[in-house]
């Protein structure tokens, strides 16, 4: 008879001391990321950090430093765990370039930076009550979509139909049929912008009715799906297919188009049948 709470006094210290070392390691991950983001983008100011003796204390001294915030972190309701490894796993992801001894600072960032995002969602997600993600996926999804869209958009004049949207919406004149007299009015605005090149006040336009449609879609998929898991990945891989990214960081009508169509589509869901 006192076989069986011993057993499950054994299996429960084992699922503690298991899932502490999980977010150890994770951290440890993290922080060796951490270390080699930092030396290859502070080269030479931060050369110590290219020492594996100071690279491995820096990253354990991250995942200590961590491991204590988790541990001492109050519980989510929707939790038992002070904080579930399972957050902190988005950051083995760091793991795809740090075994690469070549340097790719991109790569590198974007990798870290998603990871973290990734982090931050699924730690909200448990400790947040899920009436209030109505609304709160939509800083997510900006989040991580505005960054890309604003460190790759051009400062300059495009080509073709960008360069014709470029000089001819200053001057509100009239481009290729349809005219799309919509855009041309709305990108105006943007040209009152106190800073920028004009040519990129237009290209900013574009990405903000860019990111307009992507919270729409985030709006759209939580009140189909009511999960902000599934919401917010499908709004943000949506907003990173090659096509839509193209569309959205110069002066084009797509952006525009997709933000009148999900708008169109999230005010049928909430109707609903109207006939």
């Amino acid at each position: 008879m006192t076989a069986e709470p011993t057993s499950v006094t054994a299996n429960g210290r084992f699922r503690f001391y298991a899932a502490n070392l999980t977010i150890f390691l994770l951290a440890f991950v993290g922080g060796l990321a951490a270390s080699r983001i930092l030396y290859e983008g502070f080269f030479p100011q931060l050369l110590w950090l290219g020492r594996p003796v100071f690279a491995l204390t820096f990253a354990a001294v991250f995942a200590f430093a961590l491991w204590l915030i988790a541990i001492h972190a109050p519980s989510p309701p929707r939790s038992p765990a002070p904080l579930l490894p399972f957050a902190l796993s988005p950051l083995a992801l760091n793991l795809l370039w740090l075994g690469n001894p070549a340097v790719n600072l991109v790569e590198s960032r974007l990798i870290f930076a998603a990871g973290w995002w990734l982090v931050v969602l699924l730690a909200a997600i448990a400790w947040i009550r899920p009436s209030r993600w109505r609304w709160l996926g939509v800083p997510f999804v900006w989040t991580a979509v505005a960054p890309i869209y604003f460190l790759t958009m051009s400062r300059a004049v495009g080509r073709a139909d960008t360069f014709e949207f470029q000089v001819v919406i200053p001057k509100l004149g009239i481009v290729h049929p349809t005219g799309y007299p919509l855009y041309l009015l709305l990108a105006k605005l943007f040209t009152f912008l106190p800073f920028g090149s004009v040519a990129w006040r237009i290209n900013l336009g574009t990405a903000v009715f860019a990111l307009l449609a992507l919270a729409i879609l985030y709006l759209l998929l939580y009140r189909l799906t009511v999960n902000p898991v599934t919401a917010v990945l499908g709004a943000v891989v949506t907003g990173l297919t090659v096509t839509l990214w193209s569309q959205a960081i110069a002066a084009e009508v797509y952006a525009l188009h997709a933000l009148i169509v999900m708008a169109a589509l999230f005010l049928m869901a909430e109707i609903g049948d109207w006939r």
